[in-house]
C-alpha cells in the first residue's frame, strides 16, 4: 500500500466542505508525526491506498507528488492545446510535465539548470528546454517571440524561479507556485495588476487524488523509471542519501530508502 501522509481533524469546515488538505489542524506524517525513515509506519487506515498487484513499491513510491501535480493542474485550469511553462525539473517538475501531456497541454517547455535533468524533460516529452544559467532571460524571450505562456508552473522555491514564471506568462496569465518557499519573496503587484495575472498556491492535494495517481501509475500514464534512483539502506541515508544529492544532485532526482537495510 502507499499512504497519503496529510493528517486532519476531519470535523473543521475545510474537513466537512471536503478540502481535508486545508483543515485548520492540518498535520502530515513526517511533520506532526514520526515519518517513514523507520523500519515501521503508524498511520491512520483511512489515509492507506491499496496497490494493484501491477504496480511496485518503486513506482508507488512517487504517489505522493503526482497527487500534488494532479492538484496543482487543477488550481491552474490548465486546457487541452496551450502552451505551459515549468519552471524546475526536479521530481515535481518531471511529474507535472507528464501530467501536462496527459491532460492535453500543448507544447511544453522546461527550465533547469542541470544537463541531466534537461536531458530528463526531454526524454519524456518536453518541446524544448531551456538553462537559465546560460539562455537569455527565458521569461523575457518567451514574452518577446510568443507573447508570453497561458500558463506556468514554479517547482523550484526560489525567488529567481518565480520571477521567470511571472516574465514567462503573458497578459492573463495564470502562475502556479508549487515549489515550497522558505523566505519572503517580493513581487511586482503593479506588473501583475495592468496584465492581470494571477498566481495560484498549490501546496497538497485531497485523497482521491492519491486514489487518481495510484491509478495513473498503474496504468503506466507515467513513467517512474527515469525519476527513482536507489534503493539505498536506511542505515546509510546520510552519506549515501542527502550528502549524494546534497555534494551530486545531477546523479539522481529522488532516491529511495530501503527501511530494512
Amino acid at each position: 500500500m502507499t499512504v497519503n501522509p496529510c493528517l486532519s481533524c476531519g470535523r473543521c469546515a475545510q474537513c466537512k466542505e471536503g478540502r481535508a488538505y486545508l483543515c485548520s489542524r492540518l498535520g502530515s506524517i513526517g511533520f506532526a508525526a514520526d515519518g517513514a525513515f523507520a523500519r515501521r509506519v503508524v498511520c491512520p487506515a483511512a489515509n492507506c491506498h491499496l496497490l494493484p498487484d501491477k504496480l511496485p513499491l518503486e513506482g508507488a513510491s512517487i504517489a505522493e507528488p503526482l497527487a500534488a501535480c494532479l492538484h496543482a493542474w487543477g488550481r491552474g485550469g490548465g486546457r487541452a492545446g496551450e502552451a505551459v511553462l515549468i519552471v524546475g525539473a526536479g521530481t515535481v517538475g518531471l511529474l507535472l510535465l507528464q501530467v501536462a501531456r496527459e491532460r492535453g497541454a500543448g507544447e511544453v517547455l522546461v527550465v533547469e539548470p542541470l544537463a541531466a535533468r534537461r536531458e530528463k524533460a526531454l526524454a519524456l516529452g518536453a518541446a524544448a528546454v531551456f538553462d537559465p544559467a546560460r539562455d537569455e532571460d527565458v521569461g523575457r524571450t518567451l514574452l518577446r517571440e510568443r507573447g508570453g505562456v497561458p500558463l506556468a508552473f514554479e517547482c523550484v522555491g526560489r525567488p529567481a524561479a518565480l520571477e521567470t514564471a511571472l516574465r514567462a506568462s503573458g497578459r492573463g496569465g495564470r502562475v502556479v507556485v508549487i515549489g515550497l518557499f522558505t523566505e519572503a519573496v517580493p513581487v511586482d503587484f503593479f506588473r501583475l495588476f495592468v496584465q492581470e495575472k494571477t498566481i495560484f498556491a498549490s501546496s497538497a492535494y485531497t485523497d482521491a487524488e492519491v486514489g487518481e495517481a495510484v491509478a495513473w501509475l498503474a496504468e503506466g500514464q507515467v513513467a517512474w523509471k527515469p525519476i527513482v534512483g536507489g534503493p539505498i539502506p536506511l542505515a546509510d541515508i546520510l552519506p549515501a542519501g542527502f550528502g549524494r544529492l546534497s555534494d551530486a544532485p545531477s546523479s539522481h532526482v529522488k532516491l529511495l530508502v530501503d527501511p530494512t537495510g
